[in-house]
């Protein structure tokens, strides 16, 4: 990477040292999100969440910190045009997301929920800066192997507990949803995990684009792919069978072998692991069949409640569950809408709302025109936003958002179809993007 001085007089290594600090950062935000509730301050005492999980509680814990340290260091590079290939269409997103809430703080007054989600989307806009600066290898070291080691030590525990846990109580190899959803689930629930190993796998498969990835990877892929099964999370199942085809897809025109692994990496410990705890996903089956509590249908209606009585501007940033309760609802019945724009309507107003989903239909076309790689990135999060909230309420939603959106940007800029085929070629595309 060929760093020249800037105005302020820095030097080429001060700069690069820069990088390296940023580079850290973004390693730790990453070895951080599955810990994100283990480790927290409780900001807004008076939440009418707080005996309710962790829904709308404000925390900063070391995940918040992390976030605004990448915010401080990244902020030099912010409006340096040169520091991206194209056009950063999830920075852009990110950087209006962080004005548009601070000037709802600004204007309606600051809230605890508010100040931190002001810290949390500079933070997420500060990691896609970083990663935007990097080379092939320093994305791989910083971002990929992370990752892959999150996912596998996630994972292990994940399959460790279910399979432990269960062997205890009855005999034959059955789990069943309920073993799972009330046994606490590796250092987060068993949703959170989905959310997390589903957006991981998409992004270690994608770094297949730039380099070979190494067994390893292949390992934590596969490890995660089989702790979803055992989630129960249909999301996540979702995600996964999304990736999986897509690749198949990919290998179908293309017949990059590749594409095939990739595919296969996905497809069968999800399946294998769907088989074996069968039990549970027909528990699920008739709860979606049935109408489950908090269903989807009356959670939206709720929230188009909530937007019609303010269409403009909305309730304010992270008011939306303090709404709820004022109606009166306990804290028991009350659950954050499982539709990330219309969320984002109800607290930002419909404008915005509107906004925020023109902006990801922008993001998916961009990745369709980018590679199979990066629209299978894509496509990872696509039912956490249609069918969950995580990516926009809890801190680590909020950092996994911003990897997925570094990500996206990251093979934007960098444009390529697949894995280089030799150390040669390899050496010449770490050149071509340094």
């Amino acid at each position: 990477m060929s760093l020249a001085k800037n105005g302020a007089g820095r030097s080429e290594a001060q700069l690069l040292d820069f990088d390296s600090i940023r580079a850290v950062l973004v390693a730790a935000l990453i070895i951080c999100i599955p810990f994100a509730f283990e480790f927290l301050v409780v900001v807004d005492v008076h939440s009418p969440f707080l005996e309710h999980a962790y829904l709308g509680m404000t925390v900063f814990g070391p995940l918040e910190l992390i976030l605004l340290l990448l915010a401080v260091a990244s902020s030099p590079l912010l409006f340096r045009r040169a520091t991206y290939r194209g056009w950063p269409i999830g920075l852009i997103g990110a950087v209006t997301l962080t004005f548009v809430t601070f000037a709802f703080v600004v204007v309606g007054g600051p809230t605890p929920e508010g100040i931190v989600r002001i810290v949390r989307f500079a933070g997420i806009a500060g990691a896609i800066v970083a990663i935007s600066r990097m080379s092939p290898g320093l994305m791989r070291k910083a971002v990929i192997w992370p990752l892959a080691g999150t996912v596998a030590l996630q994972a292990a525990i994940a399959l460790a507990q279910t399979f432990i846990w269960h062997s205890g109580r009855e005999s034959g190899i059955t789990v069943r949803f309920d073993h799972v959803w009330t046994q606490g689930y590796g250092t987060i629930g068993p949703y959170a995990l989905a959310t997390v190993l589903a957006v991981a796998i998409a992004i270690i498969l994608s770094a297949g684009a730039f380099e070979r990835l190494h067994p390893l990877m292949w390992v934590s892929v596969v490890l995660g792919a089989a702790a979803i099964a055992t989630t129960f999370g249909r999301s996540g199942a979702m995600a996964v069978f999304a990736i999986a085809g897509l690749y198949g897809v990919a290998w179908v025109f293309k017949r990059k072998s590749a594409y095939l692994a990739s595919s296969m990496a996905a497809f069968l410990p999800m399946t294998i692991g769907m088989a074996i705890t069968w039990d549970g996903w027909s528990v699920r089956a008739s709860e979606t069949a049935a109408g489950e509590q908090w269903g989807r249908e009356e959670l939206l209606q709720r929230a188009f409640d909530v937007i019609r009585g303010n269409p403009l501007f909305g309730v304010g940033p992270g008011e939306y569950g303090p709404t709820l309760a004022r109606t009166g609802l306990t804290a028991t019945d009350i659950t954050i809408v499982h539709n990330v724009p219309v969320l984002v309507a109800a607290e930002y107003g419909i404008p915005i709302g509107v906004m925020f989903a023109a902006w990801l239909g922008l993001l998916g076309v961009s990745a369709l025109l980018t590679s199979a790689r990066a629209t299978a990135v894509f496509v990872a999060i696509v039912p956490y936003l249609v069918f969950n909230h995580n990516p926009i309420v809890y801190g680590y939603g909020i950092a996994l958002f911003g990897l997925w959106l570094a990500t996206l940007d990251y093979h934007r800029s960098h444009r390529h179809g697949d894995a280089p085929s030799s150390e040669s070629e390899i050496g010449e595309a770490a050149t071509a993007t340094a």
